[in-house]
């Protein structure tokens, strides 16, 4: 029996782990904390771009750790910024975190979350498979 006795919580670090680790597979990073930041930035920068309804929807499928890190500081009734590429949006916020990275390391950055989101929730890849080629999410 884990710490609290109930699943969901004492799985919840081992599964926000995995995401984490991917990524760092994904980039050839070590540092895995640098790799959650990114990860962090990346989905808010998806979840402040889509409707409220579907950042709720893409939210419920994480992980519970990063579930709660994706709705932190989440504002659903601001203004959703418009870029001309989706992607431009997520390298932009990545950047922002990360101020010494080149853009294109950026975009890599931003790829893989996005890879990722469609190997870990398969019901969202069409959806965002839409949303990288400037459709609605």
């Amino acid at each position: 029996m884990g710490m609290t006795g109930i699943d969901t919580l004492d799985r919840a670090p081992q599964r926000a782990g995995e995401w984490v680790d991917a990524i760092c597979d994904g980039l050839g990073w070590a540092d895995r904390m640098a790799a959650c930041r990114m990860l962090c930035a990346a989905l808010h920068a998806i979840r402040d771009a889509v409707p409220p309804d579907e950042a709720a929807a893409l939210g419920r499928g994480l992980p519970v750790i990063l579930r709660g890190l994706y709705f932190e500081d989440w504002h659903p009734g601001a203004a959703r910024p418009r870029p001309a590429r989706r992607d431009d949006l997520i390298a932009a916020r990545i950047s922002a975190v990360f101020p010494g990275m080149a853009r294109a390391e950026a975009e890599l950055c931003a790829a893989a979350v996005l890879d990722l989101l469609c190997r870990r929730r398969p019901r969202a890849a069409s959806a965002i498979g839409a949303w990288r080629a400037g459709r609605r999410w």
